[in-house]
């Protein structure tokens, strides 16, 4: 009993800290700032992927789904790493001055805990991203592997699939940014295809 009790008291405490991180908006904008960069970065590779398995004649789901998949894990990644790595670095940097001018240390503190764990999260954030948006986006690919569809369907699809993944990014920019939502998800939807298309006539 004293040992599940235990064991409830470490959760409740968890909970608590994970509680006030998420509700620090330093925190959730970053990290909401993290993974609209990484989806928006994600969902343009799979685009220029797709289109240029298109124009190249690819027509293996497999070999789509698997190049995207390894895209998209690399990214996960690079994004999971870079932010972990550049957060760590700020929180410390923050934890140093706040020593300073307080003259003690906190290392092993509360402060210094949270700090650590909201680096953490934001990474996780950061490194999510890329996972779901090539999920969604190779969902077509995923059905013409399987039976359901026919390859020369799911092309469109994905495609159309990650102009509306970036029109809907917009229209959550816009609503941030306080503009008009309709004229940031067009512009948004695109300058991503102009740069797919780019990215296309340079291969």
């Amino acid at each position: 009993m004293g040992e599940i009790s235990d064991l409830i008291k470490v959760f409740i405490k968890l909970r608590n800290v994970l509680r006030d991180i998420l509700s620090s908006p330093d925190v959730m904008e970053i990290g909401r700032r993290y993974f609209i960069t990484n989806f928006f970065d994600t969902t343009l590779g799979m685009l220029g992927l797709i289109m240029g398995s298109l124009v190249a004649g690819v027509h293996e789901p497999k070999i789509i789904i698997g190049a995207g998949f390894g895209s998209a894990i690399a990214l996960s990644l690079s994004g999971l790493a870079g932010t972990y790595i550049a957060e760590r670095a700020e929180r410390k940097r923050k934890i140093s001055e706040i020593e300073r001018s307080m003259l003690t240390s906190l290392k092993g503190s509360l402060l210094e805990k949270t700090e650590m764990l909201a680096s953490i999260i934001i990474a996780f954030m950061s490194g999510t991203a890329p996972l779901i948006s090539s999920t969604l986006i190779l969902i077509p690919f995923m059905l013409s592997y399987v039976g359901f569809i026919k390859v020369t369907l799911a092309f469109p699809l994905a495609i159309l699939e990650s102009l509306l993944i970036l029109f809907i990014l917009g229209l959550f920019m816009g609503k941030i940014s306080g503009e008009n939502v309709i004229v940031y998800g067009l512009i948004t939807m695109l300058l991503g295809l102009s740069i797919a298309l780019i990215g296309l006539l340079l291969r």
